[in-house]
């Protein structure tokens, strides 16, 4: 067990029966999707099982897939593990973007000194679009 899952806090977790009553599924099915690896719960020093928000998210996108759509379990592991990449394709996008403002802050500033006055942005322009429809 790695210290990440241990130090997690228990008030962030739910048991496997509460889990269960929520989502309408039995506890053994919840076992069996963590078997088949679909689920990697935190356990507590005595060995309970908890849940986290996002082991429960994560039940219902399967159950969904699995009852609604009529995906079976191969085809709900790819699509888990797509969904999973491009969330972090999309965290690691958001700190790019941070990167790249943060970047053109400081150049803003370095302008600004070397300038010695604050740099605005213009006012917005206005386009008037032409009618040539109209004949003169």
């Amino acid at each position: 067990m790695s210290g990440e899952k241990r130090a997690q806090s228990i008030e962030e977790t739910y048991t496997i029966g509460f889990v269960a009553r929520e989502l309408g599924i039995s506890p053994s099915t919840i076992r069996y999707y963590e078997r088949e690896g679909f689920l990697e719960p935190f356990f507590t020093e005595g060995g309970t099982r908890r849940y986290t928000r996002q082991n429960i998210e994560r039940l219902i996108m399967l159950r969904r897939l699995r009852e609604d759509l009529g995906v079976n379990l191969a085809g709900a592991e790819v699509i888990l593990e797509m969904r999973q990449k491009m969330e972090q394709m999309q965290e690691e996008m958001n700190h790019f973007v941070e990167e790249i403002i943060r970047q053109v802050r400081q150049h803003l500033k370095r302008m600004e000194k070397q300038f010695q006055k604050p740099i605005t942005p213009s006012s917005p322009r206005t386009i008037i679009p032409i009618d040539d429809t109209k004949s003169t």
